[in-house]
């Protein structure tokens, strides 16, 4: 049996992201987290792609690192697997936090009725509303757009 040597060093990632999964996966492969260091740096990429992330190869590639990452999370019983995502997250969160949609308006900083058409389903949550949620409620943006 081969013996697997950890990582140390950091994987290099460009300004820009690569368009395609394929040059995603270039950068890091992504494959079963084993121990803290592959955690970690599975978590440094996964953060750099959630802030470059504007078409479907770099979503499913965020998607699936974040998956790694929590099935590895969940192994080690640092965290249970969430429940909630996207919509029905942002639902639970406002309302657990007694925020209105005028509040919410503000944290997204877009009009009320741009709230009301998030939380009927009617518009989506975009990268930007994630970033902004995940700051206001200390949570993981990914978990917003249903990545995590």
């Amino acid at each position: 049996m081969e013996k697997r040597i950890m990582k140390t060093s950091e994987t290099k990632l460009p300004e820009t992201a690569p368009e395609s999964f394929e040059q995603l996966c270039d950068i890091l492969l992504p494959r079963p987290v084993h121990d803290e260091a592959e955690n970690r740096e599975m978590i440094r990429v996964m953060d750099w792609i959630a802030v470059r992330a504007h078409n479907q190869d770099q979503f499913d590639y965020a998607k699936m690192l974040g998956n790694l990452v929590t099935e590895y999370e969940v192994s080690q019983k640092r965290r249970t697997k969430p429940q909630l995502a996207g919509l029905e997250l942002l639902k639970a969160v406002t309302e657990s936090s007694g925020m209105t949609q005028a509040d919410l308006a503000k944290v997204l900083d877009v009009e009320q009725g741009t709230v009301s058409k998030i939380m009927s389903g009617a518009r989506s949550i975009t990268l930007d509303h994630a970033k902004r949620l995940a700051r206001r409620f200390k949570m993981r943006p990914e978990s917003f757009l249903g990545l995590d």
